[in-house]
């Protein structure tokens, strides 16, 4: 997904229209996640789901460039995870 945004959505308005949808779906899909994790304690509910999903999908997005030949998939990992364990 994110060669494709990379490379291909700038130039195809169908490419960008279909990873676009991908991407609100998988944010929808978070937020949801995230204020459910909040009214279970397990995340601070005075953070905005929304917002977190956007700052974990782009974190995502940076792990999956980075694991291409930069970083240990472990090391982006333990990123991810430590993102996470700041919400709560």
């Amino acid at each position: 997904m994110v060669n494709s945004l990379v490379e291909l959505a700038p130039h195809d308005a169908e490419v960008k229209a279909a990873l676009l949808q991908m991407v609100e779906k998988r944010i929808r899909m978070m937020t949801d996640l995230i204020a459910k994790a909040q009214r279970a304690g397990e995340i601070r509910s005075n953070l905005e789901p929304f917002q977190l999903a956007q700052q974990l999908m782009i974190a995502m997005a940076g792990f999956a460039t980075m694991v291409k030949g930069f970083l240990d998939p472990a090391q982006g990992l333990k990123v991810i995870d430590d993102l996470i364990d700041s919400w709560t």
